[in-house]
């Protein structure tokens, strides 16, 4: 051994440093001086085998040792055991994966590298896999044989395209936005092929609703996201700077569908870059809509809002804005600038209603002179209203004198009022535009009425509102504070203003100056907490803890021993003090004294990083608050591990295992000191620990308190032991606790071990826990090996199983093939009448696409045979509209018949089945035949429920289906004439009509109009012209009614048209521009028909009646 090595070997086992962060950074440095290493190969060797780390600390330093004078096979040895530390500091080492797998082929890696290795290491192995795309396709092939294409997926975003989009064709794979990233860059259009293949998979779309992937492309590619919005209409919405560049890309796809992209886009930027262009579009659905008009408007300057929404109300309405009173809303009236026009509408409106809040819209000297003349009639609320309505009046017209009056009034005749100030306070809170103008004499008044509520304290809110306010305007004015400061709570309203930094300093600085005069100790420690939340954020920092009289202030707190509790902020502000670099020893002592009621995580974490000999020299206080650093931080005793060279982790090893043996505790004190043990101790040390809690008996007696006890450390001693163990020595033990009452807890330690251990291993370890006798335990073994074993194990411990339905079928989900479906088959084949209650189960689950319609037809063979008619009708809802047309015939029949007018909420199923599939119509005939011969009122009731349904789903569906109609149309009208079900005739009849030219369907409406009068007259007429009107008109022609009415005009031809079109017509005028002209026009030509039947119908619909 040369000298070098020796002197190696005795500087790492000595890094100087008081603080694991020094040591850290002198190890580093350490390395630096030993660089020539790299080209003495002989002395590494020597050195490598003989560094034997003794401490958590050594060991990360061993590995960043290897790192550093990139010593492969070690690592690579080290990489294999999945040792968590070298995992975590590999995974940004590209060059040890290059060199680990840039000379292995696809059968290599998949059937002798990664079986060698336990799952969470193949994960991150195929995740850093360095490969070009043809080695991926080869990998991803490989690996789709062996374990399934839901493993295999991990790859895919390495794939080439062809083998990507094959894939996204053939299974249902679902990708992580990370990886969708990555195909991106590859092939934007692939993404675009994701999201088509998904929805087809599933018949659904909702999955994209709020994908963080879809503001990604909205950001990087606005052309491709137009392009999936305009095909999906998902839900996302972007942000201000998204939609500023989105719509300076994309202005044309936004005004060509506006209302589904108003939505989306941020509403602001749609304003500002689209105003002009946009502003009939956004506004013209909202018929008096307040909600809907002051959505938008208020992104508009607010000097041209009225402007815009009166010039767009009068291009949309025939009326003027002002000729119809009801049209104008509070939000409007509020909108008005002149106060004459203003106070016009508003008296109108005031007059109709009686309702006094218009008088706030009133010109402000009116309503001051009302409230003059009616104060002394009116009792305390009615004075409340008038105070807060005059606050408002004041705003609206912008009237700071008339404001003046107000306050004058309030400080002199109301000022005993308590409701009255409260309501001023509080409008001043709903006005804020007008505090803003406030002036020095307006703050003296409202300073006065301040100090009036103060003692009440009925309105904080209020208070705090307005007290910030009024401290902005001093300071930023250069006013004097100190009378404000000192006269009230300051504290207490000055969490508020942190934002502000300018006036927070000038606060906490004129705090620290003069104090609180009532308890200037306490108003220290609050502020050092506020100062904290400022210097987090800001620069220069306030250095409170250099104040001598807070220094002092804090001691004088830690010193009253008489104390035992403290509010957060007083907490904070002690520890803010307290941790820092220059703070007085005899300080930090005096707060490891009085840990019990002044630390924090923010303080204990502060020493542990900075001052860990502080730690060291108050252990037993330190120990004594293990639960308060339990229930917030795993890192700080992972950091605690690190101190090896302070005696903190042994003396925290020790009291936890103590503590532990305890007959009498906190319960909620059990895991905060297990998660301390598990975190801090050696291995070895736990598992020799955890040994002496395993149970004896599977059960458990917990009305004994002893037991009871004893019950919570041991599960809880399993539950974290994989945070300390290595999964060969933790497993053995883990599995002792799988049986009774101990087996939840036990499950967690055995699921992580066959995550950690290699392959041919876990296989080893599932043999065994499919040997415990417990079911519940095997069917765990079964869902680990679909994890963790390739398919062929998998398919083998999935044979010999009882009752495996649930698990193999989710299995088959995730990676489907022609084996696994053959074992589902079967076992659906094989499914008594006493556990069909699986299906239930079975039908929530996804299945592929290709294999979703044998799965409901092998399903319902089954239930067919049991007649299971409840778990028939789960299944009809499941089945969706792709898999429809693709369903057995007879199946189809046979839902249909025991469905159709037996089960109504079935009906909506059932009207899919009959649009969506192939099949001929015969059943449906039968059908209808049975129900007209059945003597039963309910059911021959359902026949029109369903026709309806049927209608609406028809209409409503995506594309024309004439096929449908034309089989549909001739069946029913064979069973039932016109007479015997005239609604359920016309709306089939109707189905004709979707997506026709409003002029066609005029005629088809008129022909059949014609053949209803030659049947029935105008009875017939009249009932036509309600079912229309009733069931289709809102469904077909939602805004295109009065059109279609004006298109019938214009081909009448006999006095049953005008019936009908009087019928159809609306029962008030229309309001918008386009609809009132026809309707002005149809029923000027309507008056001149001399026929006494259509001037009664005429007369009858201008009364609306």
């Amino acid at each position: 051994m040369n000298i070098e090595a020796q002197n190696f070997l005795t500087g790492f086992h000595n890094v100087p440093g008081a603080t694991a962060k020094q040591k850290h950074t002198n190890f580093f440095q350490f390395l630096h001086r030993n660089i020539s290493l790299k080209n003495q190969h002989q002395t590494l060797d020597y050195i490598s085998d003989n560094l034997q780390a003794e401490s958590h600390l050594e060991r990360i330093f061993r590995t960043d040792f290897l790192i550093y004078f990139r010593r492969f096979s070690e690592l690579y040895q080290d990489f294999k055991t999945g040792d968590e530390i070298t995992l975590c500091k590999l995974a940004r080492e590209d060059w040890f994966f290059l060199q680990a797998f840039k000379d292995v082929g696809a059968h290599e890696l998949i059937n002798e590298v990664l079986p060698s290795m336990s799952h969470s290491l193949k994960v991150r192995i195929l995740k850093k896999l360095p490969v070009g795309e043809s080695a991926a396709d080869a990998i991803f092939d490989a690996l789709c044989d062996r374990y399934g294409v839901f493993f295999a997926t991990v790859l895919l975003a390495k794939c080439s395209k062809n083998k990507i989009t094959e894939t996204l064709q053939q299974y249902p794979i679902k990708l992580t936005t990370n990886q969708l990233k990555l195909i991106y860059e590859k092939d934007p259009n692939l993404v675009v092929v994701y999201f088509d293949e998904r929805v087809r998979h599933l018949g659904d779309h909702t999955f994209m609703n709020g994908d963080p992937i879809l503001v990604f492309l909205a950001q990087n590619n606005p052309q491709l996201f137009s392009k999936l919005f305009v095909k999906y209409k998902f839900q996302v919405r972007l942000g201000r700077r998204t939609t500023k560049n989105y719509i300076k890309s994309q202005k044309s796809q936004v005004l060509a569908e506006p209302k589904s992209f108003i939505n989306v886009l941020n509403s602001n930027q749609i304003i500002r870059k689209l105003g002009p262009e946009i502003r009939c579009i956004l506004f013209e659905k909202a018929e008096n809509s307040q909600f809907y008009w002051s959505s938008y408007l208020k992104y508009f300057p607010k000097k041209h809002q009225f402007e815009i929404f009166r010039s767009v109300y009068d291009s949309i309405y025939y009326k003027k804005f002002g000729s119809d009173i009801n049209a104008i809303t509070p939000e409007i009236l509020r909108l008005i600038p002149d106060p004459k026009e203003r106070q016009q509408y508003a008296k109108l409106l005031h007059e109709k209603s009686g309702d006094l809040d218009y008088i706030q819209y009133f010109s402000s000297k009116f309503f001051l002179e009302y409230f003059l003349e009616k104060i002394d009639f009116l009792n305390r609320d009615e004075r409340s209203r008038f105070v807060k309505l005059g606050v408002c009046c004041c705003t609206i017209n912008n009237d700071l004198d008339t404001f003046l009056r107000i306050c004058e009034l309030l400080c002199n005749r109301l000022k005993n009022d308590d409701n009255s100030v409260v309501s001023f306070l509080y409008s001043l809170c709903d006005n804020p535009q007008l505090v803003a103008k406030f002036t020095k004499t307006h703050w003296k008044f409202v300073y006065e009425i301040l100090a009036i509520e103060k003692a009440n304290r009925n309105s904080m809110y209020a208070i705090t509102f307005i007290w910030e306010k009024y401290v902005i305007f001093l300071v930023e004015n250069g006013l004097d504070l100190k009378p404000i400061l000192i006269d009230w709570d300051t504290l207490f309203y000055s969490y508020n203003i942190q934002n502000n930094a300018k006036v927070f300093r000038a606060v906490v600085c004129e705090l620290i100056e003069s104090g609180d005069p009532y308890d200037y100790e306490l108003c220290d420690c609050q502020i050092a907490a506020f100062c904290k939340l400022y210097n987090d954020r800001n620069e220069p920092k306030i250095e409170v803890w250099t104040h001598a009289r807070v220094l002092n202030s804090v001691k004088s707190r830690l010193e009253n021993e008489t104390i035992t509790y403290w509010d957060n902020w007083v907490t904070q502000g002690i520890s803010y003090v307290v941790c820092q670099k220059n703070s007085p020893k005899e300080l930090k002592n005096l707060y490891f004294k009085r840990l019990g009621c002044a630390s924090t995580m923010d303080g204990l974490n502060w020493f542990l990083r900075h001052e860990p000999e502080t730690i060291e020299q108050n252990i037993d206080s330190f120990l004594e608050r293990i639960h308060l650093i339990s229930n917030c931080s795993n890192n700080f005793w992972r950091h605690v591990k690190k101190l090896s060279f302070l005696n903190i982790a042994n003396r925290v090893i020790d009291f936890c295992q103590e503590e532990l043996r305890q007959n009498e505790f906190n319960h909620s004190d059990v895991r905060d000191l297990v998660l301390a043990l598990a975190l801090v101790a050696p291995s070895e040390v736990y598992i020799n620990y955890l040994k002496t809690f395993i149970p004896n008996e599977p059960k458990v007696d917990l009305t004994n308190n002893e037991v009871r006890n004893l019950y919570s450390v041991q599960c809880t001693l399993v539950r974290y032991a994989h945070l300390s163990v290595r999964p060969e020595s933790l497993y053995p033990v883990a599995l002792q606790f799988c049986k009774g009452d101990y087996l939840r807890r036990g499950l967690g330690s055995v699921y992580s071990c066959v995550y950690k251990t290699p392959e041919l291993e876990a296989k080893k370890f599932l043999a065994e826990i499919n040997q415990v006798k417990a079911v519940s335990v095997k069917k765990h073994a079964l869902h680990l090996s679909c994890v963790v074993c390739d398919v062929s194990t998998t398919l083998e411990f999935l044979k010999t199983a009882p009752d495996s339905h649930m698990i193999v079928l989710k299995y088959f989900a995730k990676s489907p093939n022609s084996l696994l479906w053959n074992l589902i088959e079967k076992l659906v084949g094989q499914t008594e009448e006493k556990s069909l209650n699986v299906f239930k189960w079975m039908l929530n689950v996804t299945t592929p696409r290709n294999y979703r319609c044998k799965f409901f037809e092998i399903i319902w063979d089954v239930l067919d045979k049991f007649n299971s008619t409840e778990i028939k009708r789960i299944l009809i809802k499941k089945i969706d509209k792709d898999c429809l047309a693709e369903l057995n015939h007879d199946i189809t029949a046979k839902i249909v018949k025991e469905t159709l007018f037996k089960f109504e909420q079935g009906h909506d199923y059932i009207a899919k089945i009959l649009m969506n599939t192939n099949a001929k119509f015969e059943f449906f005939g039968e059908i209808l035949s049975d129900l007209k011969k059945t003597s039963s009122l309910q059911s021959r009731r359902q026949l029109p429920s369903f026709i309806q349904i049927l209608f609406k789903n028809y209409v409503k569906s995506e594309k024309n289906n004439d096929k449908f109609v034309a089989q549909i149309s001739p069946v029913f009208q064979s069973v039932f004439s016109l007479s015997e079900a005239f609604m359920e005739n016309i709306l089939i009849s109707c189905m004709r009509l979707k997506g026709q030219r409003v002029e066609n369907c005029a005629k088809m409406i008129q022909e059949l109009n014609k053949t209803v009068a030659d049947a029935y007259g105008s009875v017939g007429v009249n009932f036509l012209g309600e079912v229309l009107k009733s069931r289709v008109m809102s469904l077909l022609f939602p805004n295109d009614r009065v059109k279609l009415c004006y298109c019938l005009m214009q081909i009448q031809d006999c006095v049953s048209d005008y019936v009908l079109i009087i019928k159809l017509l609306p029962n008030k005028e229309p309001k918008r521009k386009d609809d009132f002209l026809l309707y002005e026009e149809i029923t000027k030509e309507l008056s001149r028909v001399s026929d006494s039947k259509v001037q009664l119908l005429l007369n009858l619909l201008y009364a609306g009646q």
